[in-house]
């Protein structure tokens, strides 16, 4: 997160986020802001880390758009970084 300009110190409040059937959703605080992090499950399928990257550029096509979503802040692809791919977004109010 300090290489991609997103805020310092450390992850405050985080709390995992229910609801979800296979992927894993945490809520955290840096720096005053707050993040939803979305990766794949512990025992992920096979393609677990190409649906995460797909769904990061999902969101990031739909930046300029007027469709609901939550904002994508950054996407990381490789899985040596946390184990899978995962992706950075806004939290926003709805339900999953």
């Amino acid at each position: 997160m300090d290489g991609k300009g997103l805020g310092s110190g450390p992850l405050e409040s985080v709390e995992p986020l229910a609801g979800g059937t296979q992927n894993l959703l945490l809520r955290f605080v840096r720096d005053g802001r707050t993040f939803i992090l979305r990766r794949p499950p512990e025992h992920k399928r096979k393609n677990s880390d190409e649906t995460m990257r797909r769904e990061a550029r999902v969101l990031g096509a739909l930046a300029d758009t007027d469709v609901p979503h939550p904002r994508l802040i950054a996407a990381e692809g490789d899985i040596d970084i946390l184990g899978a791919a995962f992706y950075l977004m806004e939290p926003i109010d709805g339900f999953q």
